[in-house]
């Protein structure tokens, strides 16, 4: 998909096979790994709903297939970088589109492009 992502690194971790990414997310996640300069590792990508469930995921989760058939969102982590690093780093390119969370470990993005979005679940 880009030089450091491939589509199987967003795959559902159910196992289901559900991959079908954006390509704005796997774009963010490039940009991110160009500016850093570090590998990031997605932990959550693509849901199907059944895992979603399980994982406690929101019942409208933009990790979950949308209408155009893509799911929306990565949760992500930069190796020896802190969650607030990128957060922050993000936020300033994006800072009025994009859904972005941090949490005590990784960052959520999303590319909810119309409303920026933001939350904090350290």
């Amino acid at each position: 998909m880009t030089k450091n992502f491939k589509r199987e690194e967003f795959m559902c971790k159910c196992g289901c096979g559900e991959n079908n990414i954006s390509k704005t997310v796997v774009l963010v996640c490039q940009l991110v790994r160009d500016t850093f300069k570090k590998p990031v590792t997605v932990t959550s990508g693509c849901r199907c709903s059944t895992h979603n469930i399980k994982v406690g995921g929101a019942s409208n989760s933009q990790h979950l297939p949308k209408g155009d058939g893509l799911c929306h969102a990565a949760d992500i982590k930069v190796k020896n970088t802190e969650p607030i690093e990128v957060y922050k780093y993000i936020d300033s390119i994006f800072p009025n589109s994009l859904g972005l969370g941090i949490y005590p470990t990784f960052v959520h993005i999303d590319d909810r492009i119309s409303k920026a979005y933001r939350w904090d679940f350290r």
